[in-house]
């Protein structure tokens, strides 16, 4: 579900929820066996409405904020021969661990799997910073960065990469959502990302078993 606006003048009147029951009837009839949303962390209603209809909270990440700085750490693209080597490295990941198995790329919760992983090899978003296990999935045209992995020092050394890569413009932002908890909130901050105030919380939907 993406998007969901009630005009002022109309709301505490049970529209909003009444839409969220109606889309979901709509996802049950297409076959869908999970729904999923990401709203504000505070955002009361939505919450109250979601929790209502069934939904359970799943995942919430804080924004973080990355301006393009100078560095000599190149990465390189990774290809498909690497995706048995990325699926290793993401068992035991602290950040998949707090938020259900999910990331968050350009506004969507979703699982890191290994067709999420083949699509992003696919469309050279997976960076690796040589002689390293630190790598992340990033997009600079619409610069987000989804997912990072490496030790501690390797990893900041990885995000110091990305921002300074040539595809992001200068002066443009690389915007990461992630638990303020977790190990790579830390390296974002060591690397010079800025923590923003307000964060997201996803909610998930699943067809009870039959």
């Amino acid at each position: 579900l993406h998007g969901l606006r009630v005009a002022e003048e109309a709301r505490r009147r049970g529209f909003g929820q009444t839409l969220v029951e109606h889309a979901l009837n709509l996802a049950q009839e297409a076959g869908d066996e999970i729904v999923r949303f990401m709203t504000g962390v505070e955002n009361q209603p939505i919450h109250r409405i979601a929790e209502a209809i069934g939904f359970r909270p799943v995942a919430e990440g804080a924004w973080f904020a990355g301006r393009g700085t100078p560095s000599e750490r190149q990465l390189v693209p990774l290809d498909d021969l690497h995706l048995e080597w990325l699926i290793d490295q993401i068992h035991g990941s602290d950040l998949l661990a707090r938020t259900n198995g999910l990331y968050a790329f350009h506004w969507r919760y979703q699982p890191l799997n290994r067709d999420a992983l083949r699509e992003h090899l696919s469309a050279g978003q997976v960076l690796n910073l040589p002689n390293s296990d630190a790598w992340a999935i990033v997009d600079f045209e619409d610069p987000w960065l989804g997912y990072a992995h490496g030790d501690p020092e390797s990893l900041v050394s990885l995000l110091h990469g990305l921002l300074a890569h040539p595809a992001l413009a200068a002066g443009q932002n690389l915007f990461a959502l992630v638990p303020s908890e977790s190990d790579l909130a830390e390296r974002l901050v060591e690397a010079g990302f800025r923590p923003e105030s307000q964060g997201e919380r996803c909610y998930e939907w699943r067809q009870a078993n039959p």
